[in-house]
């Protein structure tokens, strides 16, 4: 695996959930118990069975989608007692072209 493969999927898929994560978490720790809302919170993130599982010749993949994994968790914990659920949708393999050329 290529240093630059590494570095173009790991910044888009864990990085970006990180920035916005301290707007998110200054709204559910201090706005939502004030304003007695009770209204249902979710936060859903996409993942990929890669992520559970592993994939040959995918380790940066798995990695970075096994980090949403454990960040959703994490979120679960942490904001649960706030009234958010935090859930991850993880798909399986999509035939699409690019899929279809990587089982030749």
């Amino acid at each position: 695996m290529l240093r630059s493969d590494l570095s173009a999927l790991l910044p888009p898929t864990c990085v970006s959930r990180f920035v916005f994560l301290p707007n998110l978490q200054w709204s559910v720790v201090v706005l939502m118990p004030n304003q007695g809302n009770t209204e249902n919170r979710s936060i859903i993130n996409i993942s990929s069975t890669s992520g559970l599982h592993g994939n040959i010749g995918q380790a940066n993949y798995a990695a970075a989608k096994s980090a949403v994994i454990g960040l959703t968790k994490t979120i679960a914990k942490e904001w649960g007692p706030f009234g958010v659920r935090a859930n991850t949708i993880a798909f399986g393999l999509v035939h699409t072209r690019p899929a279809s050329n990587s089982a030749k």
